[in-house]
Parts: structure tokens; C-alpha cells; sequence
């Protein structure tokens, strides 16, 4: 058995790395949750829904989609009286998460009330919304929380002036906590309103979806708009509005999987003076591990959560204390107990040591928990930008030469030494090193190597760098596995009718799409015209339009288009599959806009126009991709022009060709006296027809790529290159690429771009994995640009074959 080529063990390494991290952290992903050692909570709430008085009209929508209400308890003896009276106790606001409920608040409720606290539990429903998938969510339910909150504080308006609450304390679960915290920021929010926020494994460091750019800009909002901290003694300065405010924020820990209890810190936004975060199992009173909804039930964490919540009570005034450093001083004290100094080390790590203990153990590696639990969106990320290098090499492999292009394989383009070599190459001939010897090209890459690694560390991208090579390696690992895995058990050919195909290809087709997809809209939702919700629809049809295209460039029959053409459509594939997780805030906003339409304002207008232009060049790029491959380069063009091909190696050495035998050969060539099937001997002396042929020319270069041909070996032969008309053709061959300069210019710029965006896309996507989404409209625009405005006359037609085109006087007969 021969041995494997290093490419191979590469690949066979990135798959066993795969493997090796994702069983043990699927068998942890089973096995972590299954102990769990909370009790539970049982309760028989009782929902009241509120009116608003007094509605902002440019916000009608938020109204009419959530809900503001009151939790009763059924067991409470009291709750008879709150229903018919005027609320007295302290307010708290309850503020569900992600495709949560105000239903989860009932554990709270029922803890509050075996409590007997004089404590008024108010709910607000975004009816389980997908908040964490876009930042437009996150605005409109802060709003609605503002608004809540105002209602609340008015109902109060009958109590005497010293019991009359200016304050609402807010219990926010996961995403709820974000909607809070973007409520202080928001205009119509009341000065002094929020001045307590606990918050249940919400994610405060940054988005567990952070492919949306909207929630990106609401994170980057909440992150930098709390109060400065004085220079002197650390504290919040008392000028700010927000001084006062006290943030706790708790997570359940290692059980977590949907939030990384890492991502519930909160020292990166407010100082040490307004609060704190903490794990669940270090609470002396709790001491347990919880999932992300056990938070909301769990019977020990909700008993020492409502017994911390009731200390807020000033006993004189019956309201929340008014002094933030009581406030924190109570729930510390109450939560944390007196050993609360490591709290922010363990929150950091995401767990306790002893949280794994009490599973048993675990299998993974902390660093691969880590990356599967916190970095599980960047793959996506990856996948589009390797894409992107793999079509960058196959149009630098075209344009070297198109019909001697060796067609490698999609798991061929996969191994780095693959797409990765041909930027590699790029540079050198950029920096004029090519032509230099191995070490010096070394030692060149080397330095570059070091600039970008100092580069990186001055500004602490270091590890954001190293955490997105592993990714890379196991993103490599996984997509080997799965192409290797489908090139066994799926058929190379996927056969569908004639006229489904054509539906892909068909513009009139798609514009029927789109209007069915609009048409769906008004039907589902039973709704009428709307100026937002027809703007929503144009979106909501063009991406569907484009979801078709790009399912459309897999399923192609490989028949129907050369082996280049398939691997170039499954690498774009791959592309824009990786670019549209990018997508998914605005769908789900945009659906949700057709549901319940917003006044047209000039925000909204910008947002589909941004939208629509960003989506607009994918649609022709790859409607353009589905039928054409790639333009044939200038000097591509002149070959087929004169009916030969532009091989980039000859069949045969000219010194062995059959069909060259009258040959100049130039100064220097050798000769050698042959006879042919044309060769007549009339006698001893006299012969007729073809005596020599051509050993060699005088050109070293004759069997290397036909655009680094001499002049004189640039030759009309089918067969080895050579020709009686080499210099004529040599001449017409400068003159016409000397005609097509402004053609040849931009088809060596195409990859030049793309490998520029390459690297600036990595460099982006390391510290914001959203502005993929404008790296995937850049590339489809340079490729729109590459189909449509260099495409040529001989573009998806076949090379005419020598015998068809007119052929030179002097060329050789066969």
C-alpha cells in the first residue's frame, strides 16, 4: 500500500479532531441535565389584564401585539381585596425572555405570596416573541416596558405622597433582562422608574445570537451607557441619571446550555458600587446547578430569591429603599451571604468545580466546552468566508487557464493547503517575491506572520484570533466528514424534470414566487393593505426568491453543466449558506411587521432599503452563477477565436509530435531528417513532400503554460504547440491583448479584490460575526460584475475544434 499524501493526513486529522470533541460534548449535553436537584414549585395563579389610559400613537403596534397585566395568587387569602382595591404594597415588574411567557412568573408569584409580602407582582406578555433574534424586538419591548412601568407608578397615585412609590423593581428572565436594561435608554423612559433590575441568565456580555446587527447595536448601547465611574473612589458619579440603579445578575451555571453563565457578567458595564453577578450553586440557601427554565421554578432558588426581593422593603415607608448602597448591601447579603468575594471568578468561568462534581463528571476538554457553548454561530461565519476562499481559487485556476483547469473536487478545495495556496501565491507575485528562492519567501511570510500577531496582541485580539482558528480547524473536520459521508450515501446526480429546472432559471418563474410569498402573507394572516406590511412583504418575497436560487445551485443536475461549473455552484452554495443565518433578525421582524404593521417613518423606509440593497446583488449573482461559469479570460478569447486550445501543457514534446514537420524553428533550432506518409522518394536523390521536422526551438519555455510562451512558441499545433505560423500568430496574439488592455486589467483584478475582502472579512468577523452580511453583498457585487460586465461572445459556448476553423497556409497536415 502506497503512501498517503500529506494532504490526506491533514484531512484525516481534521476529521478525527471533529470527532474526538463533539462525542464527548454530546454524551456532556445529555448527561449534565439529567441531575437535577431542585424542587418544584406548584402554584394556582390568576391572571388580570390592564388598560392603558393614554397610548402613544407612532407605537400603536406594541400595544396591540403585548400584553400588561397583574398576578393574584389563588392560595393568597388576600387576593380578593388587591383585585377590587387599589394596589399599596411595593410594585415589581416581571419581564419574560426569548419566546418567553408571563406565565413563568407564577413560581415568583407563589413564593411572594407563602411569603406574605406586601409586594404587587405586574407582568408584561411580548407574546413569546423571538426577542433574542432581533434588535428591533428588543426596542419595541423596552418601550412597552417604559410605558408598563408609567401605569404601574400611576396606580399609585391615590396612596399619601410619603408611601407613594417612584420606582419599580424589574425581575427580567433571560433576554428580559436586556429589554430592561435597553428601557433606561430609551426617550420615553422615566427618569428615577427602574431603579432595581435582577436578572435570571440573561446574557449582558453580548448576544447568544449575535448575527443580527441590530441587536449588536443594542448591546453596543446597553454596554456604554451606564454612568462613568469617578475617578477618586471608584463610584458612579451622582450627576448621572442612572446613578441609583442597582443591577444583580444571576445564572444557573454549567446546566445552562442555552445561556453560558460566562455571558451573565456584569463588571464590564456597571461598577462594583451598583451591583453584582453570582451563580446559583454558590447561594448558601440554593447551592444547586439549573437549565435555563429551571431558573424560573426551581423551588430553593425561588424561596431565597423572594426572601432577598421582600428585604427590599423599607419597613417605614413600606417601598423600595432609597439609598442604591442599601439596596445592593441587602441583596448581597441576603443572596450571597458573607463569603461573596470569589463571585466573580466563577461567573467568568461559566461554573464551580464542584458543579462538576456533582454531575459526575464530564467528558470534554473546558476549552471545547467553552467553544461549543459560546462560539456555536461562528462556524457560519467560517464556512462563508473558507467558501470564499475556495471560489477566489477556482477563478484564479480559471483565469490561468480555463481549458486546461484542473477541476478539483469541493473536498479537494476543503484542505487548507488548497484554498489557502493560492492567496499564498497571490501575495508573492504582489510583492514581487516570486521569482525570489524558498527562504526568502519564508522569511517574508514570517515577518508578515509576526507584524499581525503584534498587530493583534496591541490590540487584544489575540485570543478572539485563537478562538477562531479552532473553530476553523473543526469547522474543516466537519465539513470533510460531511462531504465525504454524501459522497457515499447520497448520488452524484440528482435528476429533476425539465420543467422544475427551469422554475430556478425562469425570471418570470421567480416573479411569480415572489408574488405567491406575497400573496401567503395577506392569506395567512387575514390582513389587508398596509403600506409597512406591502414594504415587509417585497423583503420577506425577495429573500424567499433567494433561498430558492440558492437550494436551486445544489440540486442541479451535474449533466447539465461541466465539472467546473458544479464545484463552483456547490462552493457558492456553501457561501451564501453560511451568510444567511445573517438573515434571520430581519425575517422574523420583517413576518412580524406583517402581522402588525408600523407607521411609515423614515427609519423604517431605510431599513428595507438597506435590506433590499444588500439582497439585491445576491440575487443576480447567483442567477447569473446558475447559468454561466466563469468568463473566459482575453487571451482564453483569442485561442478560441483562432480555434485552437490554450492547453497549458502539450499532449506530446515537440520533438516526438506526429503532425510538425516544415518548421522554422527560429536561430538556434535543431532539425532532424524524417519521412512521413507524405514523403515521396522519386528517386535515389530527388524526394518530394516533408524531409525534416523540428527537434527543439530555441525557447526553453515551449512545454510551460501558453500565456509564459516566447513569442515563436506561441504556436497553432493541436497537438504540441508548435507551428509554421508562430510568429504571425504571436504578433496578432500582442496586438489583440494589447487592444483588450482595459478587459485584462479587471479580469486580474476580480481576485485580487476578492482576496482583499477575504481579509478584511476574517479581520471583521473576529470581533462583529454580523458584518458577514455586508462581506456577502460585497462578494456577490463583485461577482455580478465579473459575470455580467466581462462576459464575452464565446462565454458557455464550446472551443471550436482546429479542423472547424480556417487553418494557415504553412500549418501541418495530419
Amino acid at each position: 500500500m502506497g503512501m498517503w499524501p500529506t494532504a490526506a493526513w491533514a484531512q484525516l486529522g481534521l476529521v478525527l479532531l471533529y470527532v474526538a470533541t463533539s462525542i464527548p460534548f454530546l454524551i456532556d449535553m445529555r448527561a449534565i441535565p439529567r441531575t437535577n436537584t431542585c424542587g418544584m414549585t406548584y402554584s394556582a395563579p390568576i391572571y388580570k389584564t390592564l388598560p392603558f389610559h393614554s397610548i402613544d400613537a407612532t407605537m400603536a403596534h406594541t400595544y396591540a401585539k403585548y400584553t400588561f397585566a397583574q398576578l393574584f395568587m389563588d392560595g393568597d387569602g388576600r387576593h380578593h381585596d388587591k383585585q377590587t382595591q387599589s394596589p399599596s404594597g411595593m410594585p415589581m415588574l416581571f419581564v419574560p425572555g426569548h419566546l418567553g411567557s408571563y406565565k413563568q412568573a407564577r413560581s415568583l408569584g407563589q413564593h411572594l405570596a407563602n411569603l406574605h409580602a406586601d409586594i404587587d407582582l405586574f407582568l408584561v406578555d411580548f407574546n413569546e416573541e423571538a426577542t433574542g433574534m432581533a434588535g428591533q424586538f428588543v426596542l419595541e419591548q423596552g418601550f412597552f416596558v417604559n410605558e408598563a412601568v408609567k401605569e404601574i407608578l400611576a396606580l399609585y397615585k391615590d396612596l399619601p405622597e410619603d408611601r407613594r412609590p417612584t420606582s419599580v423593581v424589574v425581575v427580567g428572565h433571560s433576554m428580559g433582562g436586556i429589554v430592561t436594561r435597553t428601557a433606561l435608554t430609551l426617550p420615553n423612559y422615566k427618569a428615577q422608574s427602574i431603579l432595581t433590575i435582577v436578572t435570571l441568565s440573561t446574557p449582558h456580555v453580548a448576544p447568544p445570537f449575535n448575527l443580527d446587527a441590530s441587536m449588536m447595536a443594542v448591546y453596543s448601547t446597553v454596554n456604554s451607557r451606564f454612568c462613568p465611574t469617578s475617578s477618586v473612589n471608584g463610584t458612579t458619579l451622582a450627576s448621572c441619571r442612572n446613578h441609583a440603579v442597582v443591577i444583580v445578575s444571576l445564572a444557573g451555571g454549567l446546566k445552562d446550555f442555552v445561556v453560558h453563565s460566562s455571558l451573565a457578567a456584569i463588571g464590564h458595564a456597571i461598577p462594583t458600587t451598583n451591583g453584582f453577578a453570582a451563580l446559583t450553586s454558590l447561594l448558601p440557601a440554593v447551592n444547586a446547578s439549573m437549565d435555563h427554565l429551571c431558573i424560573l421554578w426551581c423551588h430553593q432558588f425561588m424561596e431565597a430569591l423572594s426572601a432577598a426581593l421582600v428585604q427590599l422593603i423599607d419597613p417605614t415607608t413600606h417601598q423600595l429603599r432609597q439609598s442604591p448602597a442599601d439596596r445592593l448591601a441587602v441583596l448581597r447579603e441576603a443572596l450571597l451571604g458573607p463569603n461573596h468575594a470569589v463571585q466573580d471568578h466563577h461567573v467568568a468561568r461559566g461554573f464551580t468545580s464542584d458543579e462538576v462534581m456533582e454531575t459526575g463528571g464530564i467528558l470534554s476538554f473546558e476549552l471545547a466546552l467553552y467553544l461549543f457553548r459560546t462560539q456555536y454561530l461562528v462556524p457560519f461565519p467560517l464556512l462563508a468566508l473558507v467558501a470564499l476562499a475556495m471560489l477566489t481559487t477556482q477563478v484564479e485556476r480559471w483565469q490561468h487557464d480555463p481549458d486546461g483547469f484542473t477541476n478539483p473536487t469541493f473536498l479537494a478545495l476543503l484542505s487548507p493547503a488548497a484554498h489557502w495556496s493560492s492567496l499564498y501565491h497571490h501575495g508573492l507575485r504582489q510583492a514581487h517575491l516570486d521569482g525570489h528562492s524558498k527562504p526568502v519567501q519564508a522569511a517574508a511570510v514570517a515577518a508578515i506572520a509576526v507584524a499581525a500577531g503584534a498587530a493583534a496582541y496591541a490590540v487584544d485580539l489575540l485570543y478572539s484570533a485563537f478562538i477562531l482558528f479552532l473553530c476553523y480547524l473543526y469547522l474543516l473536520g466537519f465539513l470533510h466528514l460531511v462531504t465525504v459521508l454524501m459522497a457515499i450515501f447520497v448520488p452524484d446526480r440528482v435528476l429533476l424534470p425539465a420543467r422544475l429546472l427551469n422554475v430556478f432559471s425562469s425570471r418570470m418563474a421567480l416573479t411569480i414566487l415572489a408574488s405567491l410569498v406575497v400573496a401567503a402573507g395577506h392569506v395567512v394572516f387575514q390582513v389587508g393593505f398596509d403600506a409597512t406590511r406591502e414594504l415587509a412583504l417585497v423583503v420577506v418575497a425577495f429573500l424567499a426568491v433567494h433561498v430558492v436560487q440558492v437550494v436551486s445551485v445544489l440540486i442541479l443536475p451535474a449533466t447539465s453543466r461541466s465539472p467546473h461549473h458544479v464545484t463552483y455552484q456547490r462552493t457558492l452554495f456553501a457561501f451564501y449558506f453560511g451568510v444567511s443565518p445573517c438573515w434571520i433578525g430581519d425575517v422574523v421582524y420583517f413576518v412580524d411587521v406583517v402581522h402588525f404593521p408600523r407607521p411609515v417613518d423614515f427609519a423604517f423606509v431605510v431599513h428595507v432599503l438597506r435590506s433590499l440593497a444588500l439582497l439585491f446583488p445576491c440575487l443576480i449573482h447567483v442567477y447569473l452563477a446558475r447559468q454561466w461559469m466563469f468568463p473566459l479570460p482575453p487571451d482564453a478569447v483569442f485561442a478560441r477565436l483562432q480555434g485552437v486550445r490554450p492547453s497549458s501543457s502539450a499532449i506530446v514534446t515537440a520533438d516526438q509530435c506526429p503532425d510538425c514537420f516544415v518548421e522554422d524553428g527560429g536561430d538556434g533550432a535543431i532539425f532532424e531528417e524524417v519521412d512521413t506518409p507524405n514523403t515521396i522518394h522519386l528517386s535515389a536523390n530527388v524526394v518530394v513532400g516533408p524531409t525534416f521536422r523540428v527537434v527543439s526551438c530555441d525557447c526553453g519555455l515551449r512545454n510551460v503554460p501558453s500565456r509564459d510562451f516566447c513569442a515563436f512558441c506561441k504556436r497553432l499545433c493541436v497537438t504540441c504547440g508548435g507551428g509554421e505560423g508562430a510568429r504571425r500568430h504571436a504578433h496578432m496574439f500582442r496586438e489583440y491583448m494589447a487592444s483588450v488592455q482595459d478587459q485584462v486589467v479587471a479580469h486580474q483584478g476580480i481576485p485580487l479584490v476578492l482576496w482583499l475582502i477575504l481579509v478584511i472579512g476574517f479581520a471583521l468577523v473576529a470581533q462583529t460575526p454580523h458584518s458577514l452580511l455586508y462581506v456577502g453583498t460585497a462578494v456577490a457585487t463583485i461577482f455580478s460584475i465579473y459575470h455580467a460586465g466581462l462576459r464575452g461572445p464565446l462565454d458557455g459556448l464550446h472551443a471550436a475544434a482546429a479542423a472547424s476553423s480556417t487553418p494557415w497556409m504553412e500549418e501541418s497536415r495530419q
